[in-house]
């Protein structure tokens, strides 16, 4: 009887084949998608964050402002700062606040804050429109005044010269809301001091 030889071809393979490759850019471009989708969270998140933040600041600035104002007994001088721009009671100014502008500016890059004599508002234009929610204007910002808290003795709902002023308030006239988010800021936040 003769042996059978069995004899083992062996093919020589020089890289991938398509269907390994088409495998390899499947993965690739799914952890691509997941990865970017992930930095695009993150930069709405630390826009929300950057306002709330700069919010808090301005906040505390009034509640100190109120504060030396008391200390010095002299609660009547709070009255200067009502329509200011609030800006100018923080120890330093955030990185993007552009200036004031008697009128709005005609290209306000998105993430700036300025301040528009015209209204005594303080606005911040939200960079990330995309996920705000459908019922917010264009453009898209948050505005703020620096408001005075009284005690309305001639009821007329404004203040005016028969009221006493017990604090400031920093009001938000415009509240952006994110999609699937909490708003960035408070809609009016109140320093009152007690005078009684």
């Amino acid at each position: 009887m003769k042996s059978a030889r069995i004899r083992v071809v062996r093919r020589k393979t020089k890289g991938f084949t398509y269907l390994e490759l088409v495998v390899v850019i499947v993965i690739i471009s799914t952890l691509l998608y997941f990865a970017f989708d992930n930095l695009w969270k993150l930069q709405i998140s630390a826009e929300r964050a950057v306002v709330v933040q700069t919010v808090g600041n301005l906040q505390s600035a009034i509640g100190m402002t109120i504060a030396a104002h008391i200390a010095r007994g002299d609660i009547a001088g709070l009255k200067r700062y009502v329509g200011s721009n609030p800006i100018q009671l923080l120890a330093q100014t955030p990185n993007t606040y552009l200036g004031v502008f008697p009128q709005p500016p005609s290209a306000v890059p998105g993430g700036s804050w300025y301040f528009r004599t015209d209204t005594k508002s303080l606005i911040y234009k939200v960079e990330h429109t995309e996920l705000l929610s459908p019922t917010d204007t264009d453009p898209a910002q948050v505005e703020f005044k620096l408001m005075p808290v009284y005690d309305d003795n001639n009821r007329n709902g404004r203040f005016d010269a028969g009221d006493t002023l017990t604090g400031l308030r920093l009001s938000s006239s415009h509240v952006v809301t994110w999609i699937s988010q909490t708003p960035p800021a408070a809609n009016t936040h109140t320093n009152r001091v007690s005078t009684r």
